[in-house]
């Protein structure tokens, strides 16, 4: 089958102008348009056909919904923009016509309730909800619509429903257990003030690894943090301003707030990380390009978008499977933040 690349070496042109020929756009010399045209005809060039989206009516309306409680977690961190890409990716794949809502608790139990039945009352085959500030109970509206969904970012406990996440405690033991394998004895969990399930399950790995490793850190170890980049900031200068004792290292919850601590310890004339190591999680694109750049656990989020949609697509074609629980598992990037000691 001839290709645009073929076309391209004989005619001595780039493909991106075999392209621009091809699609009719301007920018093209009429007589590289003609020698490109030549080619086309001597090589019996037949554009593939394109691949039509089905008309709207013809498509399933799949809906992903951003539940906000207080919206300082979801907010104040790109995390979420890369889940729904990977949402988006997926999609298309499935020519889903993807929609996005936000629900936000705070205009009450029946302005939810009645946002709710709008959207499974419009046609909506299926919901992804992105679960990461809501209680289980919060849920129940949901669930009542009776549109098949797939929750997101949450462990859940006694919510029999399709779920896709992260291995939240997995990670923060990973992380914990590394700053021991380092030489740090002394290791401080930076915990964030605003509660929500993956925070408490970050505690959760990190209490694990300080009490199996016999480590002095829990329970005097636990600092509570502003969740905002800028809150974590604050918090972290009135910790030093106070002559609050650190310990030789930190797990912060989330890259957020480790970044906000970092900018205060930095301005302190602490050094990091000779003076007090520092960890994040979720690998957001600015750890690595703070000073120094954060060591962190890194979320595969993109493919945690992908793999809602796929579990909707599973259920929307067999729906009386039973449901799954996916965690998609959570690595370490080791950066400039720590060293061995």
């Amino acid at each position: 089958m001839v290709q645009i690349k073929d076309i391209a070496a004989k005619a001595g042109v780039s493909p991106a102008t075999v392209s621009l020929v091809l699609n009719n756009k301007p920018g093209i010399s009429e007589e590289t348009r003609n020698a490109v045209m030549r080619v086309v005809q001597d090589l019996g060039y037949t554009r593939p056909k394109a691949r039509r989206t089905p008309p709207a009516e013809q498509q399933q309306n799949v809906q992903f919904i951003i539940y906000k409680k207080h919206g300082m977690v979801v907010a104040d961190t790109p995390f979420f923009a890369y889940v729904l890409e990977g949402v988006q990716i997926q999609a298309r794949k499935y020519g889903f016509n993807l929609l996005i809502s936000y629900i936000d608790e705070r205009a009450g139990a029946e302005a939810v309730r009645q946002q709710i039945q709008r959207i499974t009352q419009s046609g909506c085959k299926g919901m992804l909800l992105l679960a990461t500030e809501i209680e289980e109970e919060g849920l129940k509206p949901f669930l009542e619509s009776g549109v098949p969904m797939v929750v997101v970012d949450i462990r859940l406990q006694n919510c029999y429903r399709d779920t896709v996440t992260m291995t939240t405690v997995q990670g923060s033991y990973l992380a914990t257990h590394y700053l021991a394998e380092c030489g740090y004895r002394k290791i401080g969990h930076l915990q964030s003030r605003v509660v929500i399930q993956n925070f408490v399950d970050r505690h959760t790995g990190y209490e694990q690894a300080i009490r199996e490793l016999s480590l002095s850190g829990y329970p005097d170890g636990t600092f509570k943090i502003g969740s905002t980049a800028e809150k974590a900031y604050m918090d972290m200068k009135e910790l030093l301003a106070g002559g609050t004792k650190l310990p030789q290292a930190f797990f912060a919850d989330n890259d957020v707030i480790a970044l906000g601590a970092l900018r205060a310890l930095n301005e302190a004339g602490e050094k990091v990380p000779q003076d007090v190591a520092i960890v994040g999680f979720d690998d957001i694109p600015m750890s690595a390009l703070s000073t120094p750049p954060l060591t962190t656990v890194r979320v595969e989020k993109i493919y945690i978008g992908r793999a809602a949609v796929d579990r909707l697509a599973a259920r929307l074609e067999e729906p009386d499977a039973p449901c799954m629980k996916l965690e998609v598992r959570t690595t370490l990037v080791v950066r400039g933040s720590t060293q061995t000691v």
